[in-house]
C-alpha cells in the first residue's frame, strides 16, 4: 500500500513539488495509474486472490461530472472526483472493506460479461463503465446508467454494490471528519 501511495503522489506531481494539478487532469492521472499498476506491486498475486479479478474500476457521472471508484481485492477503495479531491485510501476501515469485498466477489462472478480493452475512455454522460483488472489484462463493460440502476442489466448487481462502496467511503469519511480533533 505504501508503494501505491508513493506512485500516486508521484503521478500527481506532489512528491516533488507542491503544485496542484487541474482536478480533471488529476482524475485522468489517477485513472492512468490504476491501469498501469501490477497486482504484484500491490501484493495481490494470484495466490492471494481467489479469482482472475484483482481490482476493478467503476466509472460513471454524478451531477454531470465523471468519477472513478477503484476497488482492490485487499478491501481498499479509492474514489477519484473530476471536480477535485476524492477519498484515497480506505485500508483498515471495516465498513469500506466489507463493501469492497462484496463488490470484488461479484466482480469475479460477472467479469466474463466484459470484453478485452486496450483503451480506457471515461464513459459518456448517462453511461457507466466497469473495468476489470485481471491477471490477463483489462476487460471493459459499459451500459446505460439507468438500465444498470433499474436492475435491467446483467451487471446491475455490481452497479448497486459499487454504489454501496461509494456510500461506505462517504460514511467513513463523514464519521472520521466529525471525530477528528482540529489541528493546533
Amino acid at each position: 500500500m505504501r508503494h501505491f501511495m508513493h506512485l500516486l503522489l508521484q503521478q500527481l506531481g506532489l512528491a516533488a513539488a507542491p503544485t496542484q494539478p487541474d482536478a480533471h487532469d488529476a482524475l485522468l492521472a489517477l485513472r492512468s495509474l490504476a491501469f498501469q499498476m501490477s497486482p504484484q506491486e500491490l501484493d495481490l498475486g494470484p495466490e492471494k486472490v481467489p479469482g482472475p479479478v484483482w481490482g476493478a474500476l467503476f466509472e460513471t457521472h454524478d451531477a454531470g461530472a465523471p468519477f472513478s471508484l477503484l476497488v482492490l481485492h485487499d478491501g481498499t477503495a479509492h474514489l477519484y472526483l473530476s471536480t477535485g479531491g476524492g477519498l484515497i485510501g480506505s485500508h483498515g476501515l471495516s465498513e469500506v472493506s466489507q463493501a469492497s469485498q462484496r463488490f470484488m466477489t461479484q466482480a469475479n462472478r460477472l467479469h466474463h460479461q466484459a470484453r478485452p480493452s486496450q483503451d480506457h475512455p471515461l464513459p459518456a454522460a448517462g453511461m457507466s463503465s466497469f473495468y476489470f483488472l485481471t491477471y490477463q489484462g483489462v476487460l471493459c463493460y459499459t451500459a446505460p446508467e439507468a438500465r444498470l440502476g433499474d436492475g435491467h442489466d446483467q451487471l446491475s448487481p455490481l452497479f448497486h454494490l459499487a454504489r454501496g462502496v461509494v456510500a461506505a467511503l462517504e460514511s467513513a469519511h463523514h464519521h472520521q471528519s466529525r471525530h477528528t480533533p482540529p489541528a493546533r
